[in-house]
């Protein structure tokens, strides 16, 4: 079923906003437009074939305007919220209304409602993961990053954001910024000749020594000595921990999911199949 695209009009600016945010949140849907004018509304109508379109009461002149609606919207499914009233119930049934239901004072109820009338897929927890990692990705060289700001982001709580860490990605929060940031050192060590604490700074870390300490802790070495290690040997070897793994092509390798496919880069060769929860469960 493809993405539908949904309409919200009512009065309340505020609520529009609450609504979208928790339809976006919990859904596959887009919200194309928010409508609290009754100008606005007309002119949408005009304009616009959402799949669904949901319009609070408190924007209609009278129930009787629902039949323009419907002319109007022929192939979207139509929603009318408004106050507990049979009469207006029946009315707007009659008049081409998909279904009535009653105002969305309680969000989780006119979602649990509009979920039943539409069959709006849930975003399953797979795609959260992926948005966590995107974002990470994208802003892990901040310093001041912290698991807070991506649930602020998001707008989901924070033990659910660890579940889909652990769940999904394989390991922690800190973990996996550490991996990012640590993986993004490597890359100035190789490429580039700037100086230690320069490569703290670009790569998200306090200081030259919170570098150094995480660092040593998903290589076994330090960043100086992984330098240099790249002049004298054809390949480097990972080491996490006490474990130590040298890898090469010929090798079985775990066949992991999407978000866990991590390329480790050697000298002479590269490879693409290990799965990063299993690197990082040897490290402590």
């Amino acid at each position: 079923m493809p993405r539908q695209s949904i309409v919200l009009a009512c009065a309340d600016s505020v609520f529009l906003s609450e609504m979208r945010s928790a339809i976006e949140k919990n859904f596959e849907a887009e919200i194309i437009e928010l409508i609290d004018n009754k100008n606005r509304l007309w002119d949408c109508l005009k304009e616009m074939r959402p799949s669904v379109l949901c319009i609070s009461t408190d924007l209609l002149d009278s129930i009787g305007q629902v039949a323009q609606i419907r002319k109007l919207a022929k192939r979207s499914k139509l929603i009318i919220w408004g106050e507990d009233n049979t009469t207006l119930a029946v009315d707007a049934m009659y008049l081409g209304a998909d279904y009535y239901t009653l105002n969305g004072e309680n969000i989780s109820f006119f979602l649990e409602k509009l979920q039943m009338i539409t069959g709006l897929r849930r975003k399953s927890h797979s795609v959260w993961a992926s948005k966590l990692d995107g974002f990470l990705r994208d802003q892990f060289t901040n310093p001041s990053l912290k698991l807070s700001t991506l649930c602020d982001h998001f707008g989901i709580s924070s033990s659910y954001a660890t579940r889909l860490f652990r769940e999904h990605i394989g390991m922690s929060f800190h973990k996996y910024l550490s991996f990012y940031r640590v993986e993004e050192a490597k890359r100035h060590l190789a490429d580039t000749k700037d100086r230690v604490y320069e490569i703290a700074d670009k790569c998200g870390f306090t200081n030259s020594n919170h570098l150094i300490r995480v660092f040593f802790k998903f290589t076994n070495m330090s960043p100086d000595q992984y330098r240099k290690s790249l002049e004298k040997t054809d390949w480097l070897a990972y080491n996490l921990s006490d474990h130590s793994m040298k890898l090469n092509s010929s090798q079985h390798l775990m066949r992991p999911n999407s978000l866990q496919k991590r390329i480790f880069r050697y000298d002479n060769s590269s490879v693409t199949g290990f799965a990063a929860k299993d690197v990082f469960k040897c490290a402590k």
